[in-house]
């Protein structure tokens, strides 16, 4: 259940997916789904923001689910890679190197 931001760091990317907005909602906040369309119908960055900031603060009031672990991301490369980069869980192929 990715409630991540990646990869564009928009803390509401994934409201399609948990909110009224997915067509087969396991939670449904109107409240929140309402502010997330109005959050994206905003083009002032200092406005978009408050309204993200304040879904951010009632979702951490409230929050629609509870995180019983942590999600890990396991990367096995070759002794023969000599640059490796994977940020945010993207592996930066254009910065790879290999040794011969």
């Amino acid at each position: 259940m990715n409630y991540g931001s990646v990869p564009s760091l928009d803390p509401l990317a994934s409201m399609g997916f948990h909110s009224c907005l997915w067509p087969w909602p396991w939670i449904c906040r109107e409240d929140i789904a309402e502010r997330t369309l109005a959050a994206d119908r905003e083009f002032d960055p200092d406005k978009r923001r408050k309204i993200v900031r304040g879904i951010l603060r009632d979702l951490h009031d409230d929050p629609p689910g509870i995180y019983l672990y942590e999600n890990i991301h396991v990367d096995g490369i070759s002794n023969r890679v000599t640059t490796y980069e994977a940020p945010y869980g993207f592996i930066q192929y254009h910065t790879l190197e290999l040794s011969d």
